[in-house]
């Protein structure tokens, strides 16, 4: 999913993966083998959103550097309530 601004350049990019149990390390490759393969423009945040994760980069442009994410959040709080398992 992308966001666009009023300049339609890109604000945020979003990857939603079926993978649990991600640690930082491998969410961190995930997004630099996106990077580094040209699937993915540049845009000032991109969030990886797994079932169980949240990881959100800040403007880290195309750079393909293993880096971690700036944020991490649990999911449950916000997905929790669409949850066909109560």
């Amino acid at each position: 999913m992308a966001v666009h601004g009023k300049n339609r350049h890109f604000q945020m990019l979003v990857e939603a993966k079926n993978k649990r149990g991600a640690s930082k390390i491998l969410a961190a490759k995930m997004r630099r083998n996106m990077y580094s393969h040209g699937l993915l423009p540049e845009a000032h945040f991109f969030l990886l959103a797994l079932p169980d994760k949240f990881y959100l980069w800040k403007d880290k442009g195309l750079s393909i550097d293993l880096r971690e994410a700036d944020y991490e959040m649990d999911t449950d709080r916000f997905l929790k309530p669409y949850s066909p398992i109560k």
